[in-house]
């Protein structure tokens, strides 16, 4: 809806998706993925492929760890989907060749309800997101991976 909306006022607005590696959404192969309230395994019908001109895959560990440190840096308690559309907006902002360019980015939830999970090192640990004597701190977004930018026409539902 926003994504239409914007595109309405100002065709020439970029609307960029984020989307759990493994969800159909994000162009590879449907897989389980640990990052919760977004993605999907199937194509709903009201999913306009028209709307996002990107879309970026992004893994469960750049989600969680990407959350924690904005939530270490700027004081955000933010849950994995923030992470998500975050590690998102932060590949997309390396794109940009102009320094007036404008870069929304929604974050669309708290990290109230990911206590025990997202903010316990335990527990990603566990999940295989962060090794045995990795710190979440030692965790740089900043890694080139350009195979994560996913354009539009690229990933279409089954016919």
């Amino acid at each position: 809806g926003a994504g239409r909306y914007l595109k309405e006022r100002n065709p020439a607005v970029q609307v960029v998706g984020a989307d759990p590696a493994g969800s159909v959404y994000s162009g590879g192969p449907v897989a389980p993925y640990l990052t919760e309230g977004i993605g999907e395994d199937f194509w709903p019908e009201t999913y306009d492929t028209e709307i996002c001109d990107l879309i970026v895959r992004v893994s469960d560990r750049d989600s969680m760890l990407t959350a924690r440190l904005a939530t270490a840096t700027e004081g955000i308690l933010m849950g994995q989907s923030c992470g998500t559309a975050l590690w998102a907006a932060l590949q997309v902002a390396r794109e940009l060749d102009d320094p007036q360019a404008l870069l929304v980015v929604l974050l669309p939830d708290s990290g109230r309800n990911y206590v025990g999970k997202l903010y316990s090192d335990d527990w990603l640990r566990a999940s295989g997101l962060l090794g045995e004597s990795e710190r979440v701190a030692d965790y740089d977004w900043r890694t080139t991976r350009p195979d994560v930018i996913v354009r539009r026409g690229e990933v279409r539902p089954p016919a």
